[in-house]
């Protein structure tokens, strides 16, 4: 009984580890968006929590995979890429530490919004920056995440002690018989 206590307490010291130690790997996580106004490109490089990602630089792919230029952001995480072709530019960050964020604009995008449609800079910058807000709602870790990680670490650890239950109750009748 004691050896299996034993065990069961590693377990959950290792899964309540790992949980601690997971936290700040996601803190670090890299994010990207990108909006066109007319034929250029705005965006925003920023850490999961919040952070300006200063410096870095955003290289800009094809739809075959070419590079079509490189930029670097602010100090406040921006950049601006002037669009020269009529295609989805997909915006490539990572970081020293092997993070990777892509976000894509694609080419109707480019088109929208360009000279001669009349007010509709101000639209686009206002759908940009809700749809900006939605990506960084999108990329914040929440209680409800958090909880549910805990819940998967004990459904699994449930399930392994049936298991190990069912294995001793075997076990423990072919040695009485």
């Amino acid at each position: 009984m004691r050896k299996v206590f034993r065990g069961s307490a590693t377990g959950l010291a290792l899964a309540a580890w790992l949980i601690v130690c997971g936290a700040p790997a996601l803190a670090h996580k890299i994010n990207v968006f990108a909006y066109a106004e007319g034929k250029m490109v705005a965006g925003r490089v920023y850490f999961s929590g919040g952070g300006k990602a200063r410096g870095m630089e955003v290289k800009a792919f094809g739809p075959d995979g070419k590079l079509l230029g490189d930029v670097t952001t602010d100090a406040d995480g921006a950049f601006t890429f002037e669009a020269t072709a009529p295609c989805d530019h997909t915006f490539v960050v990572e970081t020293a530490d092997g993070h990777i964020a892509r976000y894509t604009v694609r080419a109707d995008e480019l088109s929208a919004g360009g000279e001669g449609a009349p007010g509709s800079s101000a639209a686009i910058r206002q759908i940009a920056l809700l749809r900006q807000e939605l990506d960084r709602w999108e990329h914040t870790c929440r209680l409800r995440d958090v909880l549910g990680g805990i819940g998967y670490i004990f459904g699994i650890a449930g399930v392994a002690f049936y298991f190990l239950g069912r294995r001793r109750n075997a076990s423990g009748q072919r040695g009485k018989e």
